[in-house]
Order: C-alpha cells, then sequence, then structure tokens
C-alpha cells in the first residue's frame, strides 16, 4: 500500500465558533464548514446529509445517530468524537485521520475513504459493506462484530494490532494482508477464498481451519 497523506490542515483555524451555531449556519447557507477547530459540542441525531467538510478538527464532539449520508469530509480530523450508530452511507472521506473515537454501530456503507486512518478507535459492529477503501489503515482499532462485505476491488487497506474478532469478511479479498498482530478468531467468511494470500500465525491458522472445517492431524 502505497502511503497515506496526511491531513493537509490550513493555519490557523477559528475556534470561537460553537459547534451547534456552525452547523445551524451551514444548514441556512449551504455552505460548506471550512478552517475551523470545534471542542466539545454535539451534532447528535442532526439530519446532515451531503455536507461538506474542509480543513476541520472535531475534538470531543458528538456525532451520534447523525445522518451524514453523502457527506464530504477533505482534510479533516476527529479526535475522541462519539460517531456511535452515525449514518455515513456513501460519504467521502479523504485525508481524514480519526484518533481515539467511538464508532460503534456507525455504518460506512458505500463509503470512500481515501488517505484515511482509523486509530486507537472503539468499533464493534460497524459496517463498511460496499465501500471503497484506498490507502486506508485501521491502527489498533476494536473492530469485533464489524462487517466489511463486498468491499470494492482494487481497494488498498491493511490492519495493524486490530481486534477482528467475529468480523465479517464476505466476498472481501484479504489478498496480501499482514494479520499476525491481529486478533482475528470467530471471524467469518462466505467459502475462505477471501483468506487467499493472507499472512498469519501458525495459530490463527489453526483457528481459521476450524472454521473453514479443515481437520489437522498429527
Amino acid at each position: 500500500m502505497t502511503r497515506i497523506l496526511p491531513p493537509a490542515l490550513e493555519q490557523p483555524l477559528e475556534q470561537a465558533v460553537p459547534l451547534e451555531e456552525a452547523l445551524a449556519l451551514q444548514t441556512a447557507f449551504d455552505q460548506p464548514l471550512r478552517g475551523f477547530s470545534f471542542h466539545g459540542g454535539s451534532a447528535a441525531g442532526q439530519a446532515l446529509e451531503k455536507a461538506e467538510y474542509k480543513n476541520c478538527v472535531f475534538t470531543n464532539c458528538r456525532f451520534t445517530g447523525a445522518a451524514l449520508s453523502g457527506a464530504w469530509f477533505c482534510d479533516v480530523v476527529f479526535q475522541n468524537c462519539d460517531l456511535s450508530g452515525a449514518r455515513l452511507l456513501d460519504a467521502t472521506f479523504q485525508r481524514v485521520r480519526m484518533q481515539g473515537c467511538k464508532l460503534s454501530g456507525a455504518n460506512f456503507g458505500g463509503a470512500f475513504l481515501s488517505d484515511t486512518v482509523i486509530e486507537d478507535c472503539v468499533a464493534p459492529s460497524a459496517v463498511f459493506s460496499e465501500a471503497a477503501l484506498k490507502s486506508v489503515l485501521f491502527l489498533r482499532a476494536d473492530l469485533r462484530g464489524a462487517f466489511f462485505g463486498d468491499i470494492r476491488r482494487r481497494s488498498q487497506f491493511r490492519f495493524e494490532h486490530c481486534h477482528l474478532e467475529q468480523a465479517e469478511f464476505l466476498r472481501t479479498s484479504l489478498n496480501g494482508q499482514d494479520l499476525t498482530t491481529c486478533e482475528i478468531a470467530g471471524a467469518a467468511f462466505a467459502d475462505g477464498t477471501e483468506l487467499r494470500g493472507a499472512k498469519v500465525t501458525a495459530l490463527q491458522a489453526c483457528e481459521l481451519a476450524k472454521l473453514l472445517g479443515v481437520v489437522i492431524e498429527g
């Protein structure tokens, strides 16, 4: 996988406007939210479909259950934010960092993620079905029970030190993935071909063999 580009944050960022006020203005004037740093504030449950966020930093902000389908995030950082249950269907992420965020049950179905890092995030049961992942790193992420179904072809992504227990990889190729630093007990696959070309430890191989119905003797 090629080098992941960091967010190109332009300085200085405006810090005086509360998140709630900025979102209200954005909705009223249908303009991108650009050049802000937010600390705290809530957009929980708000309808923010197809909104644009550029050159922004969100710290300790709440987007729980927010409707963000079709939204566009470009050069954005989320730090310790809560996006649990957020609907991010067909959203676009370009040069985005999510650090220490809650993503439980967040739905990235059909989203496009490019040069994106999801680091130290808690994301059980997050959904990435039919997403396109171009230079995406999951680093120390809790992805237990996450769904990676039908990830688009030619996607480039990797997992490092992640919890992937009970995660589902249905018709999603793991060719070239190094899973040796991850926990993958109970992961599910459509027919096992998804694992072709993946690198695993001997212990992981035994666990995967049981899942695929292979009997190891001796």
